[in-house]
């Protein structure tokens, strides 16, 4: 039968329609997840040639995050057919490459296989936030994880110490994100075995650093030999509640969309470290020190949390795509205003004529964006020791879409929305 496939991934000529049905069945039941569609049509009559395959074509479904398939069949010279068309939960019958999806495609993907698994009454918040939150007796633990790949997320010849400090601050800023308290930390490494020990060392200098001044335990972790270097981190933390976690679910029309510090500093630095940035003396140590050195912002986070905030994210992909995660997460939109964007006179002065796509869409910033009523965000500005600036406002509308108006209320565009994997150009 042309274009389907048995449940093995071979195609085949002898299945009957029944079986086909079947295999579907079974697809349905164990990939329930990315609706797609598949249409199976009639065998040919006996002795006649088996047809070519489907050609499949793809779409993508922005509001879910998944990509969906569709078979449109080619029977070239059979005569009349038959269509039965029925819903199939998963079924890729061709090859569908990562890059394809993208990052948050396949996170998408990923979540929606977890989702059939069997509920925990211990689990409180799974895939889709900055952090898990699950219940271990009377408490509520944050668990979070991030990977940084050499070449990927830093140089070869970035300094140890400061690798150590970035991969430990990476994570603690999303425990900060969900207003938690940072605890313990465990450590995975791959290794090339010429790794000098020396190196190894000032890297977990860097590491115990940061735990030192946000008071987190490095606890153990795993070794493993590779051909670069490869550092995985898993935190976990502490809430004061299930019910007082900052969730990316929890903006609501009508809030407004605040942020702590400064936006673009870090993409200012990593300019600067790849040549591309005209920066010297204390301009430049002021953006490589945000690049290389992040100041999570885990007693902000904690402070928010406290003050009744129930909707944050991190800044780590950029403004833009943060704030389309923190928006399609809550079903909103939101809208910012473009001279409200908070940029440091350093950044100006450096990158006169890009600080603010830098601001826009430059990562690893690692500051809180929040959204909550008007009332919590001025007892937010009377309580934390960081400056706060509004920058816009959640709305009714399109989930996931962020528009920047400028001071004529026209759009901006962009041409980059911020980082993500395994697209081309990331």
């Amino acid at each position: 039968m042309s274009g389907l496939f048995d449940c093995g991934g071979r195609e085949s000529s002898t299945l009957s329609l029944e079986r086909a049905r079947l295999c579907l069945d079974r697809r349905q039941s164990e990939y329930p997840f990315s609706p797609m569609r598949e249409v199976a049509y009639s065998l040919p009559a006996a002795g006649a040639s088996t047809p070519s395959p489907t050609a499949v074509g793809e779409g993508w479904d922005e509001g879910t995050q998944c990509a969906a398939a569709y078979q449109r069949p080619k029977h070239p010279e059979q005569g009349p057919e038959r269509a039965i068309e029925r819903p199939v939960q998963g079924a890729y019958n061709h090859i569908v490459r990562i890059s394809e999806l993208g990052e948050f495609g396949l996170i998408g993907l990923v979540r929606g296989w977890t989702s059939s698994q069997p509920a925990s009454e211990d689990l409180v918040l799974g895939i889709g936030d900055d952090a898990a939150a699950w219940r271990a007796g009377p408490e509520v633990l944050l668990g979070t994880t991030d990977t940084l790949v050499e070449g990927v997320h830093f140089l070869p010849d970035c300094s140890p110490e400061d690798l150590g400090w970035k991969a430990m601050t990476s994570n603690l800023s999303d425990i900060a994100a969900m207003g938690g308290v940072p605890r313990i930390a465990l450590v995975s490494l791959a290794l090339p075995a010429t790794t000098e020990v020396n190196w190894l060392q000032a890297l977990y200098g860097g590491m115990l650093a940061a735990c030192r001044e946000y008071n987190v335990a490095l606890a153990g972790g795993d070794t493993v030999a590779a051909s670069q270097v490869v550092l995985t981190i898993a935190l976990v933390g502490r809430a004061a509640s299930a019910e007082g976690i900052m969730r990316r679910s929890g903006a609501r029309p009508g809030d407004l969309l605040a942020l702590t510090g400064y936006l673009g500093n870090a993409e200012g630095g990593l300019r600067i470290l790849k040549g591309t940035g005209q920066a010297s003396g204390e301009l430049a140590s002021f953006l490589l020190e945000a690049h290389l050195r992040p100041r999570p912002r885990v007693a902000e986070g904690q402070a928010l949390a406290s003050l009744g905030v129930r909707a944050a994210i991190d800044i780590s992909d950029g403004l833009l795509a943060d704030c389309g995660h923190l928006c399609r997460e809550s079903g909103v939109s939101a809208t910012l205003r473009a001279a409200q964007l908070p940029v440091h006179p350093y950044l100006r002065q450096a990158f006169p004529t890009d600080y603010f796509q830098m601001a826009a869409s430059g990562g690893e910033d690692y500051e809180i964006l929040f959204a909550a009523p008007e009332r919590l965000i001025e007892r937010a500005n009377e309580e934390l020791l960081s400056p706060i600036t509004v920058i816009g406002r959640v709305e009714d509308g399109q989930p996931g879409r962020v528009t920047i108006l400028d001071e004529d209320e026209r759009p901006v565009d962009l041409p980059e929305a911020g980082w993500e994997h395994f697209r081309a150009g990331s």
